[in-house]
């Protein structure tokens, strides 16, 4: 808290399970078991000094669930003399809340006695909260903690050549790998404790680290704190982007690396690839074979049964034209249609004329031979179905068609 000033009382009703009164000294810790009314504490004091407690949240209904009964009240005694005291209380189905102090006017508005308990303990909600609790600067995200301590150590009242003989000798402890609780605060102790550890480093780095404790006493000398800060800011941007280059070159080399090491891959898999083209390569022209083995069968049965229906049809034939009922019906037939028929009879005309009950091939060949009779050829139709019937007599007459 500002000017030094602490609290050396606080005393609580009706917050959780216990009422507390409690005489604060310079250091004071609170022990007890589980349950024992410690955290009763410091969320008393959380709500006294800001009118909520943080991890629960802002609003009076979230406060609300540290309340026992209808009212609770936190009265807080500084070492100065001053008292401030707030309290949170049901009214009807609504909550109220009220803070006083001791040292403004009594017509002092609530907001502005609030504002004056919260600026004992810091120049915002977040600053005090931090102060009350150390967990919530712990839990605040990286930038939001790096910022809040860059404030506060720019809040310092150390002297430039004392902050620059504590950096020293915080840099000389690290690079000796020793404890660093060990720093003296005595500036002198601490200007024997670098001679002492420079002198058991390396040369080299002894040499490098004398012209860079020379520029930070310097960099703290023209701006204090904020410059050193603004320095080491700069420093750890500069190093972030030397590790990303190198991170960048690493990355380039290992995939050139891959680069060269790629044909050898390459080849082996196609090889693999190769192979398995070569085997299926195999299996397909196997395929083949038997394919064109089976068609070339298949064609040769066709054939084969091609050449056996057409001798069947011819023996069939054959054995028609060798029936003389057969050639006699169809003579009587042309016979009776030679008059009615002639010169403008087809051959399909005459076999619609002959019985159905013949193949269709022997009603065609006869009716082809009359076509011939009614053409004006007889004869040759006649000999033609004479060679053809198998009969004896190679010239039939033409009476034999009546």
């Amino acid at each position: 808290m500002k000017e030094h000033v602490r609290i050396v009382r606080i005393s609580f009703e009706g917050v959780k399970a216990f009422d507390r009164d409690l005489v604060i000294g310079p250091r004071t810790a609170l022990v007890g078991p589980p349950a024992s009314g410690k955290s009763s504490v410091s969320d008393g004091l959380r709500f006294a000094a800001l009118g909520h407690v943080p991890h629960l949240g802002g609003r009076e209904a979230d406060t609300a669930k540290i309340l026992r009964g209808d009212r609770m009240v936190v009265h807080v005694e500084l070492s100065d003399g001053r008292r401030f005291s707030r309290s949170l209380g049901r009214d009807g189905s609504s909550l109220r809340m009220e803070a006083r102090t001791s040292w403004l006017p009594p017509g002092a508005t609530a907001t502005a006695q609030s504002a004056a308990i919260r600026s004992l303990f810091g120049e915002s909600d977040e600053e005090a909260a931090e102060c009350l609790d150390l967990r919530e600067l712990l839990e605040a995200s990286p930038s939001a903690r790096a910022s809040r301590i860059e404030a506060l150590l720019s809040a310092t009242s150390m002297k430039a050549a004392d902050l620059a003989a504590l950096l020293g000798a915080l840099i000389v402890t690290r690079l000796s790998k020793l404890p660093e609780g060990g720093i003296p605060e005595d500036r002198e102790a601490r200007g024997a404790l670098i001679r002492g550890l420079t002198a058991g480093l390396p040369k080299a780095i002894a040499a490098a680290l004398v012209p860079v404790l020379r520029d930070a006493a310097k960099t703290i000398d023209a701006g204090g704190v904020p410059g050193v800060l603004a320095f080491a800011n700069e420093g750890k941007k500069k190093a972030t982007q030397e590790v990303g280059r190198k991170l960048s070159a690493r990355a380039e080399l290992e995939d050139r690396s891959r680069g060269l090491r790629a044909p050898a891959t390459t080849l082996d898999a196609l090889n693999v690839r190769r192979a398995q083209v070569s085997d299926r390569l195999a299996v397909l022209r196997s395929q083949l074979s038997q394919a064109l083995a089976m068609s070339d069968a298949r064609k040769t049965a066709q054939d084969r049964l091609a050449a056996a229906e057409e001798a069947y049809r011819r023996e069939d034939l054959a054995i028609w034209l060798k029936l003389p009922e057969v050639t006699a019906a169809v003579l009587r037939i042309v016979g009776d249609l030679s008059e009615s028929l002639r010169g403008r009879c087809t051959v399909q005309d005459i076999a619609r004329e002959l019985p159905e009950s013949l193949p269709g091939e022997v009603r065609y060949f006869f009716a082809a031979q009359a076509t011939n009779v009614f053409s004006g050829r007889p004869w040759r139709a006649l000999n033609i179905a004479a060679s053809r019937l198998r009969m004896s007599s190679s010239k039939v007459p033409l009476a034999a068609w009546a």
